[in-house]
C-alpha cells in the first residue's frame, strides 16, 4: 500500500467518528498526526491512545469556523513536528429542521463550520505547502452534501421544490 513515514497530517473534527478513524489510519502509516476538535477533553484522550499505541501524535483545539483558530492550529502543526504535508479537513455538523423553522444563527453555525472551515484549512495549509514541496487537502463531506434528505427540505405543504 502507501507508507506516511515522515509526513505530517492534520486531521480536524478528530475527536471521534470518520475523524478520529482516519488519525489512526494515518499513525498507522507512520504519519505524525495533530489530532484537532472543539471537545478538548475526548480529543485529548484520542491523542493519547494513538501514543500509547506507538504513534506520534499532538492535540489542538481549534474552532474551524474561526480563521485566526485555524491559522494556529497549522502553526501548531509545523512547530511541534517540523512541517505540514496533509490537512484533512473533516469537521462538520448538520442541522436536521425544516427550512423554514430553522433559525438563522444555526444555519450560520452549519455555514461557519462546514464551509468556512474548509476554507481556512485549505489556506492556511496551502500557505504552509508553498513554504516547502508541496502538500495534500483531502476534504471530506457528509452524503447528505449529495443526497435529498426530505426533513432538510421540508417545505410548507403548499410549496414545491424541483430538482
Amino acid at each position: 500500500m502507501f507508507d506516511l513515514q515522515g509526513k505530517v497530517a492534520i486531521v480536524t473534527g478528530a475527536a471521534s467518528g470518520i475523524g478520529f478513524a482516519t488519525a489512526q489510519a494515518f499513525a498507522k502509516k507512520g504519519a505524525k498526526v495533530v489530532l484537532s476538535d472543539v471537545n478538548e477533553e475526548v480529543g485529548q484522550q484520542q491523542a493519547e491512545a494513538l501514543r500509547q499505541a506507538g504513534a506520534e501524535t499532538s492535540f489542538f483545539t481549534a474552532d474551524v469556523g474561526n480563521e485566526q483558530s485555524v491559522a494556529a492550529l497549522v502553526q501548531h502543526a509545523v512547530q511541534t513536528f517540523g512541517a505540514l504535508h496533509i490537512i484533512v479537513n473533516n469537521a462538520g455538523i448538520g442541522m436536521l429542521a425544516a427550512t423554514h423553522e430553522l433559525d438563522y444563527e444555526d444555519y450560520q453555525r452549519v455555514i461557519r463550520i462546514n464551509q468556512d472551515g474548509v476554507f481556512f484549512g485549505a489556506k492556511y495549509a496551502i500557505q504552509q505547502f508553498l513554504k516547502q514541496d508541496g502538500g495534500v487537502v483531502i476534504n471530506v463531506a457528509s452524503i447528505l452534501g449529495v443526497v435529498r434528505q426530505g426533513r432538510l427540505l421540508t417545505m410548507h405543504p403548499k410549496a414545491r421544490l424541483i430538482f
